[in-house]
């Protein structure tokens, strides 16, 4: 078992261990029930830290954890809503306009 990353909240670390779980990674976070010790031990002890269960995984879960954690967007093109023509950035897959579907390739 190794830890991967400390997390900032609980909820960064649920949605990072749901992303490595989906791509088959099996993690678990510690420190999800430390809130009692808080003033008491300092703060960085406390927060929520996401640990890969099998360590010959870590290499895999670094990386996707540095895909998920990238603000950087998409190097895909913007697209147009075919049904009714709103532009969309490249992130979304969906309209928020009328909820038509991104195209897939032809």
């Amino acid at each position: 078992m190794k830890k991967l990353h400390i997390c900032n909240t609980l909820m960064e670390a649920q949605h990072l261990k749901a992303v490595l779980e989906a791509s088959g990674i099996a993690t678990m976070i510690k420190n999800e029930h430390v809130f009692g010790a808080l003033g008491q031990v300092p703060l960085k002890e406390l927060m929520p830290q996401l640990w890969v269960l099998d360590e010959t995984q870590l290499d895999d879960a670094k990386n996707l954890l540095a895909e998920a954690l990238d603000p950087t967007p998409s190097s895909a093109p913007a697209w147009r809503c075919s049904a009714c023509g709103e532009s969309l950035e490249a992130q979304f897959d969906v309209c928020w306009q009328c909820g038509e579907r991104r195209p897939g390739p032809d």
